[in-house]
């Protein structure tokens, strides 16, 4: 596979962002490609609320309490 939705190889290879991939594994008529995607939906998921938690304790720990 080749294009803006190549799987990576190493650093120096081509690769895509995980919203590309999740388009393109979407599109796909075979199961197992819908399957990938909705994986990836919620892997995506999981690492906004974590970065949304982490923001949130950071914002608490050092505001200005006065």
């Amino acid at each position: 596979m080749t294009g803006p939705a190549a799987s990576p190889d190493f650093f120096s290879s081509r690769y895509s962002a995980l919203p590309v991939q999740i388009f393109t594994y979407a599109g796909r008529p075979q199961a197992d490609f819908r399957v990938l995607a909705a994986a990836g939906v919620i892997l995506m998921l999981a690492v906004v609320l974590l970065m949304n938690s982490v923001a949130i304790w950071l914002r608490s720990r050092y505001e200005d309490r006065t």
